[in-house]
């Protein structure tokens, strides 16, 4: 049972010490008893509960990640009718596991629940539990899907652009009853949603209260939880705010269609309160999603290493003949929260081959890939960019997009680094391009920390193939993309 807290402004603080209250939980659960959580908090402070739905009725698969020798586990939900939000969570769990990699964490747990479900809305927290020189810490993380927009959103879409202010004093308000900084929590609120940033995730328990949770280090050394009840927080709820809020309070069944309307104000962007987009927002920012086919091989561990140094999101396009050969590798591409498609287990010409063969190459790559990481890919390259209406049909079967490239580097050509480099750089003009390199030639190898450094310079993000589509609609199964899907496709036998 959750307790109610008996104050004038009925505005409550959890400061939390060691579980979040609200999370480091399965997605799995009773929605009609949410005091089975679990979870801790300071003495005599009341419990602050997300809450908690099965997968099945949100219509999910339980996924889990586990590489030992990297100390590294993930457990995530895959929606069967919302392929946005899937995309959503493993792009916020490949940032959690970069995250964690980049400083040499230990012990990294990323778990997740799903803490809203009905036709219009669904809910998940992922959360990430780790040990990072030698002090715990909890960094948690809402993502929203709208089944009108079918697109999914951070924690900032929950509130009205012109009610953020007056959720912050609300937040601020909640923090005096536990005596802590109103000046860290409102500058908080600011920042963009974690794990991109410092800002809150934010959800609701079952009576509609606000649930707000900072991460370990923002507020205090310990991760917290603010509360804002559901009275106080009517006003400041945005249309899709409030189809989340009855989500969460009375949970019903996904079906991926809704009558419900779209809230038309997430659209446009605003100053007023943080980015609603999660992750990198490539509507407004300058993306390249940098790609490496035909590995993992001997030189990837190096190319990792740049790679870290660099702080970038890549995506890996990866044989099976070479997952294979250096499963330790693949494995640690994935341990380093990189994205991982699929490129065939042989590398044939696809149009020429039997769709039996087909069939084999796509599929058994894809269960390769799911031996070591926990989930069948949602991304196809195939090789030499070359596919046809029975590949394509194929690639849909199996839940994957088919995403070429804008830019080839012609690494495979002239095996120069300093060509590889020029041939890259020629995406500068253009608008979120997918460029094509291999981390089998040492000219790619050589050529990337240069590459990285000037399109940086340039102003460019560098991106993985999922980010630089996702605040668009992302990519959908058997179509075929050159580029983000912020503009038309533009490129190497692209259709999508």
């Amino acid at each position: 049972m959750l307790l109610k807290p008996n104050l004038p402004l009925r505005v409550t603080a959890v400061a939390l010490t060691a579980c979040l209250a609200l999370s480091a939980c399965s997605s799995h659960g009773d929605a009609k008893n949410p005091s089975q959580s679990g979870g801790s908090s300071t003495s005599g402070a009341p419990h602050a509960t997300l809450a908690k739905i099965s997968a099945a009725q949100a219509g999910a698969t339980d996924i889990t990640f586990n590489a030992r020798p990297e100390r590294v586990k993930a457990t995530f939900p895959r929606f069967a009718k919302a392929r946005n939000l899937s995309t959503a969570v493993e792009v916020i769990k490949g940032r959690m596991l970069r995250d964690s990699w980049q400083q040499n964490a230990s012990d990294v747990n990323v778990t997740s629940q799903i803490i809203a479900s009905s036709d219009a809305a669904l809910g998940v927290l992922v959360t990430n539990t780790t040990t990072i020189g030698g002090k715990k810490q909890t960094i948690p993380a809402t993502v929203w899907y709208s089944a009108a927009a079918k697109q999914s959103y951070s924690s900032p879409a929950l509130i009205n652009a012109d009610q953020w202010a007056n959720l912050t004093t609300a937040l601020q308000d909640a923090g005096k009853n536990q005596s802590l900084d109103g000046g860290k929590i409102a500058a908080a609120t600011k920042a963009k949603s974690a794990p991109y940033g410092n800002g809150p995730a934010l959800g609701f328990d079952h009576n509609g209260d606000i649930v707000a949770s900072f991460a370990s280090g923002v507020v205090t050394d310990n991760p917290v939880t603010l509360v804002v009840p559901s009275d106080k927080a009517k006003g400041m709820l945005s249309t899709f705010g409030t189809q989340a809020q009855k989500a969460s309070m009375a949970p019903g069944k996904f079906t991926g269609t809704t009558s419900q309307p779209a809230d038309k104000s997430l659209k446009t962007a605003t100053t007023a309160r943080p980015s609603t987009a999660v992750g990198p927002d490539c509507r407004v920012l300058h993306c390249v999603a940098v790609t490496y086919d035909d590995g993992p091989s001997a030189m990837t561990p190096q190319l990792l290493s740049t790679i870290k140094k660099f702080k970038l999101s890549i995506t890996f396009f990866e044989m099976g003949n070479s997952i294979t050969a250096f499963p330790n590798t693949a494995q640690k591409v994935a341990a380093a929260g990189m994205e991982i498609g699929n490129h065939t287990v042989t590398h044939p010409n696809l149009p020429v081959k039997t769709p039996n063969r087909i069939h084999h190459e796509l599929e058994h790559n894809s269960q390769l890939i799911k031996d070591f990481t926990g989930a069948t890919p949602l991304l196809f390259r195939p090789p030499y960019g070359a596919h046809n209406g029975i590949v394509d049909e194929i690639a849909k079967e199996n839940g994957m997009a088919i995403i070429q490239w804008q830019i080839d580097s012609e690494d495979w050509k002239n095996r120069n680094p300093g060509m590889t480099y020029k041939n890259v750089m020629t995406a500068l003009p253009y608008t979120a391009p997918i460029v094509l390199e291999h981390d089998i030639q040492k000219a790619s190898i050589d050529a990337a920390p240069q590459i990285y450094k000037d399109l940086e310079a340039k102003g460019k993000t560098i991106v993985s193939v999922s980010e630089i589509s996702l605040n668009t609609g992302g990519y959908q199964a058997g179509h075929a993309y050159c580029n983000g899907t912020v503009k038309p496709q533009n490129g190497y036998n692209c259709k999508g």
